[in-house]
Formats: C-alpha cells, structure tokens, sequence
C-alpha cells in the first residue's frame, strides 16, 4: 500500500466528516498537491475553509507519522509500536497545533496499523 492510500485511509478514518463534505475526488487531489488552499484576505472564514484547513493540517502529520515510523523501523529493525512512534513525535516536537491530542493519537494509531497491514500482504 503506497502512502497515498494509506493517507487517504488515515484521513477517512480520522476526519470522516470533513472526508464526506470534500467526497473522494477532492480529497484524492489534496493528497496529490493538486489543490492548494490560501485562506481568503477578506471577508469571513466559511465552514468548508475550516474543513479544508483541518485536512491540510491532517495530511502534513500523516506525512510525518509516516516518515517517522520508516524511521524508526530501520532504526528499531522491527515495526515500531504506537508508544514507539507517539514517543519520537513529541521527542522531535512536531505535533499538529490544530489537531487535538485525540485526533492527533488516532492518526498516529492508524498509521502505525495501516503500515503493519501492509507488511502483512
């Protein structure tokens, strides 16, 4: 499974309101890059500007759980756990300022278990 299939799960599975309101094609093209969101000068923020903020927000930690977990898999040479992964997230200080400490402990639950599923096939 490529990280982009694993992101698009993450997300599903971490945001599955924001993932309902954008559908599959949108979200597809935001973890592709092909979208790039700029928060509008003026005027009020709209609730699909929030959506589009917290998934942006969603796909950079994912990224970064990903890279740290194929870090510490060659580091470890073994799957690193869910403590393994949390632990050198918060070592390396990069947790998402939007994302709460749920949200942010679901992604990193999925990830890891995405990432064993995929050793598994």
């Amino acid at each position: 499974m490529n990280n982009q299939l694993i992101i698009d799960k993450v997300l599903h599975d971490t945001f599955p309101d924001e993932y309902s309101t954008l559908g599959n094609e949108t979200i597809a093209k935001l973890i592709e890059g092909k979208i790039k969101f700029e928060p509008p000068e003026k005027g009020r923020l709209m609730p699909i500007t929030e959506i589009f903020q917290n998934l942006m927000e969603g796909i950079a930690f994912i990224n970064t759980v990903l890279e740290v977990y194929d870090y510490l898999e060659k580091k470890l040479e073994k799957e690193p756990t869910e403590t393994d992964t949390e632990k050198e997230i918060n070592s390396r200080g990069v947790l998402p300022c939007k994302l709460d400490q749920n949200k942010s402990k679901k992604v990193i639950q999925s990830v890891v278990n995405q990432r064993k599923q995929r050793k598994r096939k």
